[in-house]
Order: C-alpha cells, then structure tokens, then sequence
C-alpha cells in the first residue's frame, strides 16, 4: 500500500528518529543506574518476557489469523520507544531509568527480538509464511546505528543537539502520520467489522503492558516511582521500529496484509499512554501529600 517513496521516507523518518533518541542519553545516569542494576533488570525482563507473552496469549485468545498474530507478537517483542522518555517525566518517574530502558532494550533486540518472534510465531499456522530471524537481526543492527551515531554526537558536544531531538520526534510524528493515512481509509470498514478482534487485541495489549508493568513491580517490593517508569517502558513501544523491521525483513504482502497493526499500536497506545501518565501523576501528587513519595524534583513540571 506504501510506494517506494513513502518507504523510503519512513525509513529516512526513522533514521533521524534514533539519531535523536541516542543524542539523549547520558552515560553518567547509565553508569549510577549500572551500581544498582536490579531496576534494570527488572524492567527488562518485563520488557521481553511479559509483553512476548501477552502479545501470543491474545492472538491465541482472540482467534486472530496467523498473519495478524505475528504482527501483533512482532509488536510485543518491540523495545520501548523515546516517547517513554517524556512520558515518565510527565509522569513523575525515574527519567534515566527510562532512557537506560530504552537504550538496552533497543540494544539487546538485535538478539532477543529474532529469538522471541521465531519461539512465539512457531506455534502459529503459518503455512508458507516463514519467520525471516536473520532479516530481523540485521534490520535491527541497520537501524540501531543511528543510534550510535546519535551517541556519538553527543560525547563529542556537537552544537544543536536539542535541534536534532526535536527534529527527529517530529520526523517521526510525521512518518506515523504518513502510514496511518496510506492504511487508514481503505481499512476503516474492515478494523471496524471483520478486522475488530485485531483491533481490540491491539487495545488489550497495551492496556494490559501499563497495568501488569505496574503491578509486577510494585509487588515485587520496588518504590511506586519505579513502578511508574517500568509501566511506561513496557507499554510505549517503538512502533515505528516495528513497521521498519516488518518494511525490511518481511515480504511486500505480509506488509499490506498486516502492517496497520504496529501502526494501530503506536496511534493507540499516545492516547493509552496520556492515560496512564495522568493517573500516574495523581498517584504521585497523592505520594507526596502524604509524605510517602520518592518522586524526583530535576527539572519536572508543578503537581499543581
């Protein structure tokens, strides 16, 4: 459904996306958080061994058709996204918590994301359709190189790095703007009739990756704070990550047939994720009224 060109754009979308996201991290706040790791940890195996699972659990559930449930599994195996970052700010969160989140997870998807698809799409009846692991590893390593470069910049104390930051949200607000209406119009009928169990999936999924990030965090003894950051990491993925790996690695009809789902996602979860943000500050403006909070006071916006 996309041509060459708005492929081309999209991928262009992303590259300045990840240039930016990479020029916000701060191995100063990598290190501090490296002397007490178990945050990280903790994060991350929700990142990739709770959303996988959730993702496959409503595909099954949900009867969804094989196609759909490998793009909605491909979606739950995605690492967060820089909107995370923002998000836990507005939130009252751990923000290098989130910005350590976001790069290890994109990191370590080069590996993981291939070996978790592959377990997950396994079980699926896929037929012909076979999971392209080695297209996926070397598409997430492509694309991650901004990353890098992005890094790079900033250790060297490039001039204009807020620029950069700017440019690249915007580049991909744009990109997503541009795929949702390519798909959009001529599926509207369908998402709302023949496709609506893919669409709920899509609404579970995130909903789901917000409540149980929480949760699991919380009951596992940490403050509310990292709750907060944890649940906004899991839930926000990089769509727009998604869709690339999907563009590269994956057949042109496997695209057209399923793309709008990581896409769905992305436009679903902004909304999910202003809802969750805003119940999360309440709950930190309550934490500090009652002098229970650890909330953090850089730079972060009034309560009131």
């Amino acid at each position: 459904m996309m041509s060459p060109v708005e492929q081309a754009l999209v991928l262009l979308s992303m590259g300045v996306l990840m240039i930016g996201m990479g020029t916000t991290l701060d191995w100063a706040a990598f290190r501090n958080i490296s002397q007490q790791p178990k945050k990280l940890v903790m994060g991350l195996s929700i990142q990739f061994g709770i959303m996988p699972l959730l993702a496959w659990f409503l595909a099954i559930q949900m009867s969804l058709s094989p196609e759909a449930a490998l793009a909605l599994i491909l979606v739950g195996c995605t690492p967060g996204g820089t909107s995370s970052n923002m998000y836990t700010w507005f939130a009252k969160g751990d923000v290098p918590l989130s910005l350590t989140m976001t790069m290890f997870s994109n990191i370590m998807a080069v590996m993981l994301m291939p070996i978790l698809v592959t377990f997950y799409g396994s079980n699926l009846p896929l037929g012909d359709l076979v999971i392209p692991w080695v297209q996926i590893m070397g598409s997430l390593f492509f694309v991650l190189l901004p990353v890098g470069f992005g890094i790079l910049l900033k250790a060297r104390g490039v001039r204009h790095l807020l620029r950069i930051q700017q440019g690249g949200a915007v580049l991909g607000m744009l990109a997503v703007l541009l795929m949702l209406s390519t798909w959009l119009p001529s599926l509207v009928d369908k998402i709302m009739n023949e496709y609506s169990p893919e669409y709920l999936a899509v609404i579970l999924l995130g909903n789901c990756g917000f409540l149980v990030g929480y949760v699991l965090v919380r009951i596992t003894g940490f403050p509310a704070r990292i709750a907060r950051t944890i649940s906004l990491e899991t839930g926000l993925q990089n769509t727009l990550l998604t869709f690339t790996i999907m563009t590269l690695s994956f057949s042109t009809a496997f695209v057209d047939q399923v793309g709008w789902v990581p896409l769905m996602y992305g436009a679903c979860v902004m909304a999910m994720g202003i809802f969750w943000t805003l119940l999360f500050r309440r709950l930190a403006k309550n934490e500090i009224e009652t002098g229970h909070g650890n909330v953090s006071t850089d730079a972060e916006p009034s309560l009131r």
